[in-house]
């Protein structure tokens, strides 16, 4: 048995095959050989994927958390993980495993668990440190207020970027409210009760504005 490459394929030749005048070699193609060489070729790890921040709700049914990993590697890399900077002991707490990379922990503990957590692959060409990642604890009340303060901040910033009067109370009132911003617009309403655009709405403030303005300084509409 033998391996013959030919400039597309690499096979295997398991018998000969004799006629009456010449014999051959019977042979099964097997793979590619572009992806033989991205298969095979050596090289140091690289990530696929590296963790992200969690969220995990005290109050949850599902009592694991997972904080996703991926590396590719030749040869395989070896996965490690660090919590605030110290080396994560899989065999010594049988709550932590680490499957394809990704580290569980199974029924995490607040005061244990919580910090910041890295990814670290190594190999014989080298090794590799992910992004930190930081895994916080809250009831499920405490993470809608977070998302909701989040949600208020942004309004806040369009408020004060877009200066637009009475408008920016409607935008603090989404922030306090469920719901998308764009959800929201459609309540912007003329005196006749016609819906308005943002950019409508500013249109027609300035122009009110400029009117009063005129009539301010004793200029009718005649004028």
């Amino acid at each position: 048995m033998r391996c013959v490459l030919t400039n597309i394929y690499v096979g295997v030749c398991f018998r000969s095959i004799c006629t009456l005048h010449c014999c051959f070699k019977s042979c099964l193609l097997i793979i590619p050989f572009f992806e033989l060489c991205n298969d095979y070729t050596l090289h140091g790890p690289i990530f696929i994927q590296e963790p992200s921040h969690v969220m995990f709700p005290l109050d949850s049914e599902e009592k694991k958390v997972k904080l996703s990993c991926e590396v590719k590697g030749n040869p395989k890399p070896h996965i490690r993980w660090k919590l605030n900077g110290t080396d994560v002991d899989i065999g010594m707490d049988f709550r932590y495993s680490v499957v394809e990379g990704s580290l569980l922990i199974n029924n995490p503990n607040k005061t244990q668990d919580a910090g910041m957590y890295q990814c670290i692959a190594t190999n014989s060409f080298g090794t590799i440190v992910s992004r930190e990642a930081k895994l916080q604890f809250a009831c499920n009340r405490e993470i809608s207020v977070l998302n909701k303060a989040f949600l208020r901040d942004q309004c806040k910033e369009i408020e004060e970027n877009n200066r637009m009067g009475k408008t920016g109370d409607l935008f603090k009132k989404i922030g306090d409210t469920k719901g998308t911003f764009h959800a929201k617009m459609g309540s912007i309403k003329d005196r006749n009760g016609m819906d308005l655009t943002e950019a409508e709405a500013i249109k027609k403030r300035k122009l009110s504005t400029e009117k009063l303005m005129l009539l301010n300084y004793g200029v009718g509409e005649d004028s």
